[in-house]
């Protein structure tokens, strides 16, 4: 699923997203900021409308409203009003250029003259903000994460590929998957985990103890799952939450 909405032929500094999050100023601080905002903000009272309203990480509150007139609103009525002030900010919503996955690059490319071939050699990234984020090392070659500005990031991602040097290499978005922090498997967190009851070594991935009473060697569950799964032969003597792991990345 793609996370940017900004059309094709759209310059992305002109779209604006009309969105603030309202935050607790001491951190850690524990209290439902929805409830309180609410609370003391009456939209009726100062004109405006609300577009959604939802919880997000770290107790925060983020607020969309259908102008920047009416989000002006709201920002002006948190930072002077005498109940809230103290207590919450608000800032706009840090925006974060979506990334794309670049399959077997060649060992002996240099990513600065890379960069530059892309953009030679795909019309799509002729005038893109492309940035080099990380080489993921594999068994079948180098994979390149790169982040994008959204108009060049719509424009590739509908081609599926890119010309780089003698080669076609297929891309795809790349979205960080989810890991869970106490299994350390992809697709759900912590507090989902079905493993609750179960002691998880980060180092072998063995059970029934922790890193710092481990005796075994090094190896990535999640690595040995998927050769196991597809018949690979994975090399799994690395951190279960590193990078260069190749279950990450997939």
């Amino acid at each position: 699923m793609q996370q940017w909405s900004v059309k094709v032929g759209e310059d992305p500094e002109a779209v604006k997203e009309m969105r603030a999050i309202i935050y607790p100023k001491q951190e850690g601080e524990q209290f439902n900021v929805k409830q309180k905002v609410q609370s003391v903000i009456n939209p009726a009272k100062l004109q405006i409308g609300i577009k959604n309203v939802k919880n997000i990480s770290k107790g925060a509150l983020l607020i969309e409203c259908g102008n920047e007139e009416n989000l002006n609103k709201i920002k002006e009525e948190v930072e002077s009003n005498e109940l809230l002030k103290d207590e919450v900010a608000i800032r706009s919503p840090v925006k974060v250029n979506p990334k794309i996955i670049i399959y077997r690059v060649d060992d002996d490319l240099n990513p600065e003259v890379a960069i530059e071939a892309l953009k030679e050699q795909n019309e799509e990234l002729q005038n893109g903000d492309l940035k080099h984020e990380h080489i993921m090392k594999t068994p079948r070659g180098n994979n390149w994460i790169l982040s994008i500005d959204p108009e060049s990031f719509q424009k590739i991602t509908r081609q599926g590929k890119v010309n780089l040097g003698w080669y076609r290499l297929n891309i795809k978005e790349y979205i960080r998957p989810r890991q869970c922090f106490h299994c350390y498997k992809y697709g759900h967190i912590a507090k989902n985990c079905l493993k609750q009851d179960e002691t998880i070594c980060m180092k072998c991935g063995e059970q029934d103890h922790r890193i710092n009473d481990c005796l075994n060697n090094r190896k990535c569950a999640n690595c040995a799952f998927l050769n196991t799964r597809l018949k690979t032969k994975i090399d799994l003597d690395h951190d279960i939450k590193s990078r260069d792991c190749e279950a990450y990345y997939r």
